[in-house]
């Protein structure tokens, strides 16, 4: 069973995309290493099929320390390779972040769909009511038989969440929803996650953008996409970071100041500064994007 595990993921590993531009910014170096109402249903469930001679792995190198079934360094390089093209305003005034993310089996195709959720915190909301500490949510439906960005079936993000600014926007190729707008990755087009200028809203239209929150928000297309730091948050029960300072995401070294986020547990159930908690992000079923059958 092991040695199969991966086999449908390391297919579309072969052709992701390769590095991408990162504006100077953001903190943009890519990180190589490594009980909640709504969450959503840990399968343990894999994909079973042949891979490439040249890309199946030995059985016993398989690391799969969360335990979903699919091995947690093929869990980074999914998440880059199918990771959209994030937009921010080149000229946001603040703009440092870093990404944690969870990637699973589809809990409703399980056997031929991935689902990522990807929150990006930010050090600082520096718009009105500004406040230290920012976490934006958005979630996606890979097919891993299909590199990037084709296999990018379905995105939705969610702007300032549970609040009065709240704002549900969807876009993929899945039947009824709006075709994703795009920016240029990898020499591919991407679709696109906007974040709004400061406040850092996050919406896959540039339009429901624009003058929304109270005409607080405004979004553009950046010439290249950020990309900040990642990692690997696990899963429920099965944590692969419990401190993002130690594991070398919110360092002074990264350029961070704000110690109040320093040493952040993104399991341990706090708010990130005075933003929302990570832990409920991770497992929001808002951010359940469809399979796409």
């Amino acid at each position: 069973m092991r040695a199969v595990v991966l086999a449908f993921f390391l297919v579309a590993c072969g052709g992701g995309s390769s590095e991408a531009t990162t504006p100077p910014a953001v903190d943009s170096a890519v990180d190589d290493t490594v009980g909640d109402t709504g969450a959503i249903e840990d399968t343990g469930a894999s994909i079973d099929s042949a891979p490439p001679p040249e890309a199946a792995p030995d059985a016993d190198a398989m690391v799969d320390l969360d335990g979903d079934g699919l091995d947690d360094a093929l869990e980074d390089k999914l998440a880059r390779d199918y990771l959209p093209f994030l937009s921010l305003d080149p000229t946001d005034g603040c703009a440092r972040a870093a990404i944690v993310f969870r990637l699973s089996p589809h809990p409703d195709a399980p056997k031929t769909r991935l689902h990522l959720i990807v929150d990006t915190l930010f050090e600082k909301d520096c718009g009105a009511s500004g406040h230290v500490g920012d976490n934006e949510v958005f979630g996606l439906t890979i097919d891993p038989s299909k590199p990037a960005p084709e296999g990018i079936l379905a995105v939705r993000a969610i702007s300032h969440q549970g609040t009065a600014c709240e704002a549900i926007t969807n876009c993929g190729a899945c039947a009824g929803l709006d075709k994703c707008e795009t920016g240029t990755r990898s020499g591919k087009p991407f679709p696109v996650v906007y974040y709004s200028k400061n406040k850092h809203g996050a919406y896959l239209q540039d339009g429901k953008c624009d003058n929304a929150c109270f005409f607080t928000n405004y979004c553009t297309l950046a010439p290249t996409p950020t990309e900040p730091k990642m990692i690997n948050a696990g899963e429920p029960g099965k944590p692969l970071v419990k401190d993002l300072t130690a594991a070398g995401l919110i360092t002074a070294a990264n350029g961070w100041t704000e110690m109040s986020v320093f040493n952040y547990d993104p399991w341990g159930g706090k708010e990130f500064g005075k933003a929302g908690k990570v832990n409920e992000d991770l497992v929001d079923k808002a951010f359940l994007t469809p399979a796409c059958p």
